[in-house]
């Protein structure tokens, strides 16, 4: 009888469209946060910029007369290191995941709802928390890259649910 409680709250709510579009919102914000926040990715393009701009210092004063090897060297020295920073950056953002568009998630979903209950509770539902007073049901991600398997309470509403009580 709860199972089929749960499932019947879980179409209810998928096949909201207000709520449907809200939570691929939210993934959408999710997923921005996290691109965002990767740090070393960050920290790879602050390098990028910042040898950019020596490369272009040293051209600079180049053009303006200075040669010495020195400056050659140091030219060819900071080309490599573009050279190599390029190539991480470029391994970093094929760490990342693709980003995904609110059309997929709200397809993953939809795809989803079509399944059989057990199946459909498989594929959807990270965690289902049972209390006296409410259900809490958090459901998977279409990516569990950008949450780090945490999955994610978009709705919150108390419904009330039948209480079997033995005698």
């Amino acid at each position: 009888m709860l199972e089929k409680y749960v499932i019947d709250n879980i179409v209810n709510f998928l096949t909201n469209e207000n709520y449907m579009s809200y939570m691929a919102q939210k993934l959408l914000e999710f997923q921005d946060r996290n691109i965002k926040e990767n740090v070393i990715l960050n920290n790879l393009i602050k390098r990028q910029k910042q040898t950019e701009m020596q490369i272009n210092n040293i051209i600079s004063a180049i053009e303006n007369g200075g040669t010495s090897n020195t400056a050659m060297k140091r030219l060819r020295d900071l080309e490599k290191q573009t050279s190599e920073i390029e190539k991480q950056i470029k391994i970093e953002k094929a760490k990342s995941p693709n980003k995904l568009k609110k059309e997929d998630i709200l397809r993953y979903y939809k795809l989803a709802l079509e399944k059989e209950p057990k199946v459909l509770i498989n594929y959807l539902v990270k965690e289902i928390k049972l209390f006296d007073d409410k259900i809490i049901i958090t459901y998977n991600t279409l990516n569990n890259s950008f949450d780090d398997g945490q999955g994610y309470c978009f709705y919150n509403c108390n419904i009330p649910y039948p209480i079997l009580c033995k005698m």
